[in-house]
């Protein structure tokens, strides 16, 4: 068998909060100012006191009136100040007194300023949050169970929303519920090689940056006559330099030769020799 009860619980919480927006007009003598060119509000300050009636809230904050007299201007500082009842509604059932803290959520501002019968009326606004602190006692429900059996919860129902009414049987026997997806195991991971640091001070080989060469295409017979592909005297002057050691790993001539005669001048070739080391000369015919 088992029983239900109600449990009393007595908790030190919030039991109301509440956002305001507060806006009173402060009035202050003129003193000869016929008009208000500016106004700068600043010191925005929020306290609470007990009142006669209750907690009340205190706003206060200072305000250099800028202000026009005849041919001059001035700054006139005013002391703003604002009283009123700080209610906020509960919402749990509180045991004792409650007590009321505040906060400002933005500084003040002017909405409005103006003279008028020889005064300075300021119209200001200010935002606060006001939330109110006791002892709250909440009302739960108790279930002694014995066996391991849940009681019929349907004739416990009282009609409001309780977290209690939703209760999920446990699987005690160790198989999987039907439809639910069987686990797989995770795959292995499997740590990447180390990259290895390249030695910078190693040789590089001589065709590791190496440009694929272009092969000249075959011509006839008629054009290794005049000897104008071959570069003539100049491929002969690069060969010379590149048995000696004068190239270098990276060095490239662009050799151009034309035909010796007007008639054939658009016949044209140019001698490309590329030097990969102190030994090496490759000589290609582009045309």
């Amino acid at each position: 068998m088992s029983s239900i009860r109600l449990q009393e619980i007595l908790t030190r919480a919030v039991v109301g909060r509440c956002d305001r927006r507060v806006v009173w007009t402060q009035t202050a003598p003129a003193d000869g100012a016929d008009c208000v060119l500016g106004v700068h509000v600043s010191q925005p300050q929020l306290h609470l006191e007990e009142g006669p009636s209750g907690p009340q809230v205190v706003l206060s904050a200072v305000c250099e009136v800028w202000c026009s007299t005849g041919d001059e201007t001035r700054v006139e500082r005013i002391a703003c100040a604002h009283t009123e009842p700080a209610d906020v509604p509960l919402v749990a059932r509180v045991v004792g007194e409650t007590e009321t803290t505040g906060r400002l959520l933005r500084g003040a501002r002017c909405l409005e300023a103006e003279v008028r019968e020889g005064l300075f009326h300021l119209t200001l606004e200010m935002h606060i949050a006001l939330e109110a602190v006791g002892v709250a006692r909440l009302w739960v429900k108790a279930f002694d169970l014995e066996d391991g059996v849940l009681p019929d919860e349907d004739a416990f129902d009282s009609g409001t929303s309780d977290s209690s009414l939703s209760v999920e049987e446990l699987t005690t026997d160790g198989e999987p519920e039907p439809g639910a997806e069987a686990w797989a195991e995770p795959e292995t991971w499997t740590e990447p090689e180390s990259w290895k640091e390249p030695d910078p001070w190693a040789e590089p080989a001589p065709w590791a940056d190496a440009e694929p060469w272009a092969e000249a295409e075959p011509t006839g017979d008629a054009d290794r006559a005049d000897g104008t592909e071959t570069g003539g005297e100049e491929g002969e002057r690069l060969e010379a330099k590149a048995a000696a050691g004068g190239g270098s790993a990276e060095m490239a001539y662009v050799v151009s030769a034309s035909g010796a005669s007007d008639r054939d001048a658009r016949r044209t070739r140019a001698a490309v020799a590329r030097f990969r080391g102190p030994s090496n000369v490759r000589i290609s015919i582009i045309q």
